[in-house]
C-alpha cells in the first residue's frame, strides 16, 4: 500500500512480470476564476499613440505588481477611451476577488491622467 500522497497500489503479475498499478487519489479543489471588465476614460489624450503609451504603461505596471492577466479588449481605436479586462486564478475566492479590488484601487490611487467610469466583476467557481 502506497501512502495518501500517491494513492492506492494494487499488484499484478502480467506475463510474468510483477506490475504494480497506483490509483491516486482526487483531490477536492475548486478553483475561482475572478474577472474583471474597466472601463477607463483619458481625457488628457489628443491621439492614439499617446494613449498607447498610457495604456501600455499601466498594463505591464499591473502585470508585474498583481500577476493577473489583463490586456485591452474595446475602444482600441477611440483616442480618450478603452476597456480593459483582468482576471485573477485562485483557489480562494476571497482572495481572487482582493487581488481585483487592490488592482481598482492602485488605478484609482496612482494614475491621476486615468478615471474609471464603468467597472464590471464576475466570479466564476466550481470547476
Amino acid at each position: 500500500m502506497v501512502g495518501p500522497i500517491f494513492g492506492q497500489a494494487f499488484g499484478a503479475n502480467v506475463f510474468g512480470l510483477q506490475t504494480i498499478f497506483v490509483i491516486p487519489n482526487r483531490c477536492v479543489t475548486k478553483m475561482h476564476v475572478c474577472v474583471c471588465k474597466l472601463r477607463l476614460q483619458l481625457p488628457g489624450t489628443s491621439s492614439l499613440k499617446g494613449k498607447r503609451q498610457i495604456v501600455q504603461s499601466l498594463i505591464s505596471r499591473i502585470r508585474n505588481k498583481f500577476n493577473v492577466s489583463i490586456a485591452e479588449v474595446e475602444e482600441l481605436d477611440s483616442w480618450q477611451n478603452t476597456v480593459l479586462a483582468v482576471s485573477c486564478v485562485s483557489n480562494s475566492k476571497r482572495h481572487g476577488e482582493e487581488v481585483i479590488a487592490k488592482v481598482i484601487s492602485y488605478i484609482e490611487g496612482t494614475r491621476g491622467d486615468v478615471l474609471i467610469t464603468d467597472i464590471d466583476r464576475e466570479t466564476l467557481s466550481g470547476f
